[in-house]
């Protein structure tokens, strides 16, 4: 019997962190969520890019982008769910000028071509669960609306595609910053 082998690329994420105290906030919200649906808790985060690239990179943008950002604020637009693993359940944000400022900033610094999109959403659970409770824990959830303001930055390193629990375990941190600019 052959057994199929799923293979996963080393990937880099830039990561806008949320400030206190919303960042324990939703990381305590994630954990219990993580707990029920038996996934993975991790730190809140809204990804700005995505790129195969080294761990040298990796310091250099953090370096170029923290000196040149300021705190981000970002407008709550809902709570959403999809049948995409990483976008199981999560908070839709707007688009705002300086998030896609530092997006094509980060683009710029790549030598090698990411097809990352920006969509500024930050991911509450990250699990295969039927749509019924997806659908129900967006209606559940009570999460405050408005702006939710990001301070620091972090660079990951993950497997992709994510598709299960275990690669979100084997997530290693890379580098981390505060936004000083």
């Amino acid at each position: 019997m052959l057994k199929r082998h799923l293979t996963s690329n080393k990937e880099k994420c830039l990561w806008l962190v949320p400030t206190e105290p919303m960042r324990s906030v939703l990381r305590e919200r994630i954990s219990q969520l993580a707990i029920e649906f038996k996934s993975a808790p991790f730190d809140p985060h809204v990804t700005v890019f995505a790129w195969e690239g080294t761990d040298v990179e990796a310091h250099s943008v953090v370096k170029i982008i923290a000196s040149s950002f300021r705190p981000i604020s970002l407008t709550f637009q809902a709570i959403d769910h999809s049948l995409e693993f990483s976008k199981t359940l999560f908070l839709q944000f707007e688009r705002s000028a300086e998030l896609c400022r530092m997006y094509d900033n980060v683009k710029e610094q790549m030598t090698r071509k990411s097809n990352y999109a920006l969509n500024p959403h930050l991911s509450l659970l990250y699990q295969s669960i039927d749509t019924d409770r997806r659908l129900a824990l967006c209606n559940e959830l009570n999460l405050p609306a408005g702006t939710y303001s990001f301070d620091s930055i972090k660079v990951i390193e993950t497997e992709s595609p994510l598709q299960n629990p275990g690669q979100v375990r084997r997530w290693r941190k890379i580098v981390e910053a505060t936004l000083m600019g």
